[in-house]
């Protein structure tokens, strides 16, 4: 709680103050025609949303969340209201991610909460907060089910709801499929998964992406097709040839200088972000170094293989797609600050969790055997990922 009050504190100026951002208007004024079809009373209004098509480059699960917060404010508020519904429902998805990664490590959700990137994208309204927190509890959920703690089905299928909810958010942030996914068939050809289950996990997955996204409702591969092809087509005429593109490492370059505190110097935003980047990076890295036998455990392993992977994933999709804006650095942004947090659990800080798992909750099979939750990767489970 104290965690989600120093971020909220951080971010409540970045709400109030900045001017309204170029991407802003386009995402608020796009919020605003789903609002129009939601203060309808009529039982076609629901029908209706698919008719939408503004800004269908992106998925529309975002904006119609922020069109329902229009929409509690009447008939045709003006923009600043709008704006502000907005901001607050991005401010909210940024608060679940600082709580939500405070639970499974404090010191990952003070990294967090501290991060000036994610303050100011989770401050604005971008489409960045609401996917990043799906995308976080995806991963999450997928952790507790791969480590075999209680309810392993029910967290499998709630993770492959919030992926597919990430993917209708928007959809390079559904990129933390990929890590899971890679597990996941790992586990299958060693035949520590059901292919069954599988299936069933990715058709959860995939239906959930298809509802929430009213874009794709009436004919969902010919718009998915469109909204995908417009990206790369974006660049080459747009982009190309107007503005100086940014060199491949950009993105270590704006998650190392806190640029948003030179963006919007009227918010509280810390200049902390290079050394959450160095010590996320070192907590990241040391699962690879000798002599740290607690990451031996293949839980424990898999644990920090899964979040370096993560990272990744998304730093590579920045270095290779070729606009490198700022805020794609929120990709990265959640699992450096669970490096914090596997740093600060190697070296024992106080309040860091114990090493094994997702949370505070121990498992059936320990509380059976009474046995500390601390010393719970003995010898028999051990072995090499």
């Amino acid at each position: 709680m104290l965690l989600v009050l120093l971020a909220l504190a951080l971010r409540m100026q970045a709400v109030v103050l900045p001017d309204m951002d170029q991407d802003e208007r386009v995402y608020v004024e796009a919020a605003s025609s789903y609002a129009r079809v939601m203060r309808r009373s009529d039982p076609a209004a629901v029908s209706s949303l698919s008719s939408i098509t503004e800004n269908g480059e992106h998925p529309a699960l975002v904006k119609v969340v922020y069109g329902a917060a229009i929409a509690l404010l009447g008939h045709e508020p003006p923009l600043v209201w709008r704006l502000a519904a907005c901001r607050l429902v991005s401010l909210a998805a940024g608060l679940g991610t600082v709580a939500l990664l405070a639970w499974w490590e404090p010191w990952a959700g003070l990294a967090l909460a501290l991060h000036s990137l994610h303050a100011k994208y989770s401050s604005e309204a971008y489409l960045e907060a609401l996917p990043g927190l799906l995308a976080l509890a995806a991963f999450l959920l997928w952790l507790h089910a791969a480590q075999g703690r209680e309810n392993r089905k029910g967290a499998l299928a709630g993770s492959a709801i919030a992926l597919g909810a990430c993917a209708a958010g928007k959809y390079s942030h559904a990129l933390v499929a990929l890590p899971m996914g890679a597990f996941i068939l790992r586990d299958f050809m060693r035949g520590r998964a059901s292919g069954r289950m599988l299936l069933a996990c990715a058709a959860l997955a995939l239906a959930a992406f298809w509802a929430l996204d009213p874009y794709l409702w009436s004919t969902p591969v010919a718009r998915l097709v469109e909204s995908l092809s417009f990206h790369p087509h974006y660049y080459t005429a747009e982009i190309q040839g107007t503005i100086n593109d940014h060199p491949w490492y950009q993105p270590i370059v704006t998650m190392a200088t806190s640029p948003a505190r030179e963006w919007h110097p009227q918010a509280l935003f810390l200049p902390t972000d290079g050394v959450i980047l160095l010590l996320g990076l070192v907590g990241l890295t040391l699962p690879w170094l000798g002599g740290l036998r607690p990451f031996r455990c293949r839980s424990a392993g898999r644990t920090a293989a899964a979040i370096g992977s993560w990272f990744l994933v998304g730093l590579l999709f920045q270095v290779a797609w070729p606009t490198r804006w700022p805020h794609y650095t929120m990709l990265t942004v959640t699992p450096l600050c669970m490096g914090v947090g596997l740093l600060a659990r190697r070296l024992h800080l106080p309040w860091s969790r114990r090493i094994q798992g997702t949370g505070p909750v121990e498992s059936s099979s320990q509380r059976a055997s009474n046995q500390p939750a601390s010393r719970w990767y003995n010898r028999s489970c051990c072995r090499e990922m």
